[in-house]
């Protein structure tokens, strides 16, 4: 296919798009703006064809889809040869001139992308996402039938899944990858926002949680986790997550502990069938709620009661070493509360066995039982 040829696929207007919330860039043959894309792909070097486009956005800076256009081949040629910056920059001024063309925002997130700007691609990435939404909702215009305009928004929609699917995923990778707790949280919300039928919803909802548990902001996770339930009511994953994060509240009159154990025993009754060695992550999934049903009993001053739990925990846990270990402290600590000295000391020993972040708290709670003090 030559460039030529490229250039003006890229031009073609579908035949709804004007009236929906996707536009396109259409350029009229046979005009002067025509004849000047012409002269322009003539050129092969895409260097000598930058101050060309350059040239073209000025001469007809009155026509914002000439403008758009223009600065939208600049961004893809910065794109070609990885200059991120100047090829978000040419991208802002097409997105200026027509502010829902979905090619531009295509590029400007993979500018973002290249960039490794976690936020940048967020915010381009759910501008698309958010102008494919609106294609639905487009107003009919006079002349059409309801049938027939609805079928024709519905074809443009399916048109427009593939792109859809792009934004989603770059998105989510974009949460994946942010390190800060605070960041990734509102970003997260933005995924909300605007792909509530994602393909990566469920992730999304475990990274905004164990962020905001990271960031010990238990009044904001309580809020989102009821949001992350009504999207998605019966994710094994997302209630154990959930369970065991509103358990960890440090406040001695934690106000969610009821909340958090009704998530944990929901994510037990579901998930138990299917917590099998072949499927690790429900099974994982199923031994965090355990863990937290466990703590969840300790807090409540339920010993005994958490023992069972624990030993649950733990048995579905032994290939997650953190996870594992922070049950096998836990369940060493109730023994030891309970004066089953014996069994303190084998889970305990466990623990240190295991040389990480609970060696020393294991070690100190054995010297403890050692020197008789009370537990």
């Amino acid at each position: 296919m030559t460039r030529r040829l490229c250039e003006m696929l890229l031009l073609v207007l579908c035949t709804f798009s004007a009236a929906a919330q996707v536009q396109s860039i259409s350029i009229a043959a046979g005009t002067p703006e025509d004849v000047a894309i012409q002269e322009i792909g003539k050129q092969a070097d895409d260097a000598k064809r930058i101050p060309m486009w350059e040239e073209f956005v000025t001469k007809f800076a009155s026509n914002p889809a000439a403008v758009a256009y223009g600065n939208s081949q600049i961004a893809q040629i910065y794109l070609a040869s990885s200059d991120a910056a100047k090829a978000m920059a040419a991208g802002e001024k097409a997105l200026a001139a027509m502010p829902a063309n979905l090619d531009v925002m295509m590029t400007l997130t993979t500018a973002a992308q290249q960039a490794k700007d976690s936020a940048k691609i967020v915010r381009y990435a759910t501008m698309g996402g958010k102008a494919i939404n609106g294609i639905e909702k487009t107003p009919k215009p006079e002349g059409y039938g309801d049938a027939d305009w609805a079928a024709n928004l519905k074809e443009e929609r399916r048109r427009a899944q593939q792109q859809y699917q792009f934004l989603d995923a770059a998105t989510y990778s974009a949460i994946a990858e942010e390190g800060d707790a605070k960041k990734r949280v509102g970003l997260a919300e933005q995924y909300d926002a605007t792909f509530p039928d994602g393909q990566y919803l469920d992730q999304v909802h475990q990274f905004a949680i164990s962020s905001l548990l990271q960031a010990k902001d238990f009044a904001t996770l309580a809020k989102y986790g009821e949001k992350a339930l009504a999207a998605s009511p019966d994710n094994v994953s997302t209630l154990a997550l959930l369970g065991y994060a509103l358990v960890e509240d440090g406040d001695p009159k934690n106000p969610y502990i009821a909340k958090a154990m009704e998530y944990a025993r929901k994510a037990v009754e579901l998930g138990t069938p299917n917590a099998t060695e072949a499927n690790r992550p429900v099974r994982l999934s199923v031994g965090l709620a355990h863990e937290a049903l466990g703590y969840a009993l300790m807090k409540q001053e339920k010993t005994a009661a958490s023992i069972p739990e624990f030993k649950s925990a733990s048995a579905l846990l032994k290939d997650d070493p953190g996870s594992h270990e922070v049950t096998l402290f836990r369940m060493g600590y109730a023994y030891a509360k309970l004066k089953r000295a014996a069994e303190a000391r084998q889970t305990l020993n466990e623990v240190i066995a295991m040389k990480g972040p609970f060696e020393e708290p294991a070690k100190k709670v054995l010297a403890q039982m050692a020197g008789g003090k009370k537990e």
